[in-house]
This record gives C-alpha cells, structure tokens and sequence, in this order.
C-alpha cells in the first residue's frame, strides 16, 4: 500500500539528488574526480571539526567503566556500514581502476583504496562509540535522535554544513553507482554511446527510488537498510571469489573466451 505519512519533499529532495547524479554522470570522469577531490577534502575538514567541537564531553575514565554492549547491535551496525560502502566500490572499482596509471602499483592502489573507504567510518563509529559511553544522556540521543542530539552539541551553525556534506557524500555513491551502470549496459550489448547509457540507468533508478518512497509503508529507512544488507551477502561472496582469483592466477584471460 501507499505509505500514508509520505510527503511531498520527499520526492522533491529524491528528484534533485537523482538529477544532479545524473548531470555528473552524464558529463563523465573528469568532473566526478573533480567533486570527488572537494568532497572528501570538506568532509575531512568538517569530521575533524566535529571531533574537535565535542572533545568537551569525552570521559575516557567513565567510557572505560561503561559496561560491554550488545554485540548483535554492534555487528548489525559494522554489517550495514561496510555493507553500503562495500555495495558501491564492489560495482564501480573497476570503472576507476581503469583510470589509474599504467606505471602505479596495484598493490598501492588497492591499498589506498581499502584504507580511504575504512577508515573514515571507522573514526567516526569509534569516535560516536566513546562519546555514547561518556555520557548516559548522549547515548540515549544518539540512539533515538542521532542528528537532533549531535546538533545540541555543537554550535547553532554547525550542524548545516555537516548535514550538507554528509548528503553530498552519498551523492557521489549514487553518481559513481549511475555512471558504473552506463557502462555495465553498453557491455551488455546496448548500442548506445556512454552519455545515453548513462541517462537510461538514471531513469531506471529513478523509477526503482520513487517505487520505494511511495510503497514504503516500515519507512524509507528500513527498506534501505535491508535492501542493502540483503543484497551484500551475495555481493561479498562474489567480492570475495574474484579477488581470489586475481591474486592466484598467474596468466592473462583470454579476452575473447570471455566475451563469447
């Protein structure tokens, strides 16, 4: 059924954030490096900062007495991080791969890759992890309110920009995943140049987010939350078989048994 609390913002909010993807994507690899770079330097800036403006309520003393928790919750929560990080550069890796110079090592690369997806979210779970244990209160609000709560802690301003960064961060997930689908189709077989191939995978997209919204009756948020986790398992199984495989085989493939 049509989820009766659904509100036109929503599918306002849903439709910028689709076409701006769509326009990066659509425009290609030189302008998605570009937004890719100012992203990651403002996030860094801004988690620094948040770090730095709630230092004041860290009590290392009384989050080391704090009890263990849940470590069903805790694995749930790794799972659906690392799930919806794992989802986008499992798809898209090798889209920019290509990029890279022929002269770079690949054991770098998939080093810097590996570390750059791992530890942002690692920080910040094991930062939010001491701050909850700090304070009963702060670890009440971080569980029911999470933004409202983090934003009675830092200046009134604050909180604006980090939202805002933190939704352009998953932009770029839904761009890289949109321009890696462009490509996906024309290895299919469509005959249509990357630019076309590119705006067909966004109008599909759109048409799957809509169809999400609109029958979410259990809220947007868990749909996602199930989705992605649903679809990691098979995801980290396919991960996990051909990166095998390409530290283990020693000869090249044979392009054209590939394709037939």
């Amino acid at each position: 059924g049509v989820a009766t609390g659904l509100q036109p913002t929503s599918l306002a909010t849903l439709a910028i954030a689709l076409v701006l993807s769509l326009l990066v994507a659509f425009v290609g690899y030189p302008l998605l490096a570009r937004i890719q770079l100012v992203l990651t330097v403002v996030s860094v800036v801004l988690i620094l900062g948040l770090i730095g403006l709630t230092a004041q309520y860290i009590d290392i003393p009384r989050a080391l007495t704090a009890g263990d928790g849940s470590w069903v919750l805790a694995m749930g929560g790794a799972v659906l991080v690392f799930s919806v990080v794992g989802l986008v550069w499992a798809f898209s890796g090798a889209d920019l791969a290509r990029y890279q110079r022929p002269s770079s090592s690949g054991a770098s690369s998939m080093l810097s890759a590996a570390f750059g997806t791992a530890v942002p979210a690692f920080v910040l779970i094991a930062y939010g992890a001491i701050l909850a244990a700090s304070s009963p209160a702060i670890a009440t609000g971080l569980a029911m309110e999470p933004v409202q709560t983090l934003a009675g802690l830092l200046p009134d301003w604050y909180p604006i920009p980090l939202i805002a960064a933190t939704a352009l961060s998953l932009l770029s997930g839904v761009v890289i995943t949109i321009y890696s689908g462009g490509l996906a189709l024309q290895s299919a077989g469509v005959k249509l140049p990357r630019q076309w191939s590119v705006v067909v995978v966004g109008i599909v997209l759109a048409g799957l987010a809509t169809l999400m919204v609109v029958t979410a009756t259990a809220g947007i948020g868990n749909v996602f939350r199930d989705f992605a986790t649903t679809m990691a398992v098979p995801t980290a199984a396919w991960i996990g078989i051909f990166g095998s495989e390409m530290m283990i085989r020693n000869r090249r493939f044979d392009s054209e048994s590939l394709l037939r």
